[in-house]
């Protein structure tokens, strides 16, 4: 259920042939050159950015740019057989830590295990606190790589957290290049955008616009249009939001005609027994019951509510409520599971789509 976000920077390019192109000519745009401009002065006069919206990319003509997720761009140019230099830059909302040496040692462990597996050597060569774009607080991380075939590469990433968003700010290049192309690629970073994050939705004001039915006809779901839903079972929707980093909401509406017990407490037990197989099956760990009580599902139907944490890797604390109650020989479940440092909104939105859940008679 958890969408991960993989950040590796530079390295998706880097030794990495160009196709050869297909048609007459095409072999002469992007054939090994080496570039002829004043890094100094180069214009950049090519614009791209990320699909999020966060951050827009400046970057001279001969460099192309492609969006390696919601949040990432690399823009590279060929400058050998197998060289190529490249400049990432990317920017994610709700990081998964909000420590910035944590952050930056989770995607410097993603780069290094890439280069690894490929075959490479991978060398820290320094870290330390650093200034990153804009003045942003950061931390600054110096690599040494090679790869299977082609140059030694020199890489320098920093990082920030600024109002909850993750930066990165990232060059590699071929040690033939480091003295000349140094301070195009510090140009090209220097130039990006940063725009302001998008206020944050109210939850109680997301127009619960979509609906859904289980198979077998016993409940109907309603839910915002950015949740996308799907049935594991004739008996059961779950509604699935991507957030950014490693992170879901996820709803979870079920409704089975003779349950195996007519015990809510067992009821409960039952089936939050299946759910941490799960999670510890996904790696994950700490699935704690945090509290029970006797409720009112749905407003009217007596029941019972279980408040539950577990970690799961690589986005961290979840907090999952769920109300199961028991009628005319059915068995029910409405829950919700989302991200520990999303719960003062997501939580209030995942409340009013379980509280929005129709019943069949």
């Amino acid at each position: 259920m958890i969408v991960v976000l993989a950040v590796l920077g530079g390295m998706v390019v880097i030794g990495v042939p160009f196709a050869i192109g297909v048609g007459l000519g095409v072999w002469n745009v992007v054939k090994t050159r080496t570039p002829a401009e004043d890094p100094r002065t180069v214009p950049l006069t090519q614009s791209y950015a990320t699909p999020n919206g966060l951050l827009t990319a400046h970057y001279p003509a001969d460099f192309a740019a492609k969006a390696l997720d919601h949040a990432t761009l690399a823009m590279t140019r060929k400058v050998g057989a197998v060289d190529t230099e490249s400049v990432v830059v990317a920017a994610v909302a709700h990081p998964v830590t909000n420590d910035v040496r944590e952050f930056a040692r989770l995607l410097d462990a993603q780069s290094e295990t890439f280069v690894r597996s490929n075959g490479g050597t991978y060398t820290k060569t320094g870290e330390h606190a650093a200034t990153c774009l804009g003045g942003r607080p950061g931390w600054s991380v110096e690599i040494r790589y090679t790869m299977a075939i082609g140059s030694a590469y020199v890489s320098k990433t920093c990082y920030a957290i600024e109002n909850d968003i993750g930066y990165e700010f990232r060059y590699d290049l071929p040690q033939p290049q480091v003295s000349r192309d140094t301070v195009l690629v510090e140009r090209i970073i220097e130039a990006t955008d940063v725009a302001p994050p998008a206020p944050p939705e109210d939850p109680m004001k997301v127009a619960l616009s979509e609906s859904y039915v289980t198979k077998n006809g016993l409940l109907t779901a309603h839910y915002p249009a950015d949740f996308a839903a799907s049935t594991p079972d004739a008996g059961t929707i779950v509604l699935t939001r991507n957030l950014d980093a490693s992170e879901a909401d996820v709803i979870t509406l079920g409704a089975v005609r003779s349950p195996v017990t007519n015990d809510v407490h067992e009821f409960a037990r039952i089936l939050h027994a299946a759910t941490e197989k799960n999670v510890l099956a996904q790696g994950g760990s700490s699935y704690a019951w945090e509290d029970q009580r006797p409720a009112s599902c749905l407003g009217k139907y007596p029941g019972l509510e279980v408040e539950v944490s577990y970690r799961l890797p690589p986005a961290g604390v979840f907090v999952s409520y769920s109300c199961f109650f028991l009628m005319k020989g059915r068995g029910y479940e409405l829950r919700y599971d989302v991200p520990q440092g999303r719960a003062s909104t997501d939580a209030v939105l995942a409340r009013r789509v379980l509280d929005a859940t129709e019943i069949a008679p």
